[in-house]
């Protein structure tokens, strides 16, 4: 049997003294610091080139890891949005985006689909005429309201339930979603 060097026996002694939780903890830091810096990146790209635009950002989620992200960003509109606002947005944030993000990442741009939850205000009065369900809070607590859009006001939506007309103010209303025929 051959001799261990004590190069060997130290090195590996030392493996086992190391404090690998930590080592781990700190990496993880390391990582979500990163990624929240890049998201960061994200939403201020996007809302600078918004004012060259007609509409409004929704949502943005990054997520993934470097050379590997992915760029998700939502537009909406008071009225349609349009697929060649969408290409057009797209093509000015990628070109913006690749002088930010480090390696490789896939960019989505789109509008919320009809199914998407709304919750900003401005989303809805294209909406009017149709089926909602409307999430909102009563002193504190959750509402659920189903019916046809009636109106919306400057702070007040209007809603026709089997019950009778509802009102839902713009600081209790949470969430609207269209309800499809189907």
């Amino acid at each position: 049997m051959t001799p261990v060097p004590e190069v060997v026996r130290a090195f590996f002694a030392w493996l086992n003294s190391c404090n690998w939780k930590d080592l781990k903890n700190e990496v993880n830091s390391e990582q979500i610091s990163v990624a929240e810096s890049v998201d960061e990146l994200v939403r201020q790209e996007v809302a600078s080139l918004l004012q060259d635009y007609e509409c409004f950002v929704v949502d943005i989620r990054v997520r993934g890891h470097k050379g590997s992200r992915v760029v998700e960003v939502f537009l909406d509109g008071e009225s349609t949005v349009s697929v060649d606002l969408l290409a057009r947005f797209s093509r000015d944030l990628e070109g913006r985006l690749d002088e930010v993000i480090e390696g490789g990442y896939r960019l989505d741009v789109s509008s919320p689909g009809a199914d998407r939850p709304m919750t900003d205000w401005r989303q809805l009065a294209k909406h009017k005429g149709r089926t909602l369900e409307i999430k909102s809070t009563v002193d504190g607590e959750p509402k659920r309201i189903v019916g046809e859009f009636v109106d919306l006001a400057v702070d007040t939506l209007v809603v026709r339930t089997k019950d009778g007309t509802v009102s839902v103010t713009k600081d209790n209303f949470v969430a609207a979603t269209v309800q499809l025929p189907w």
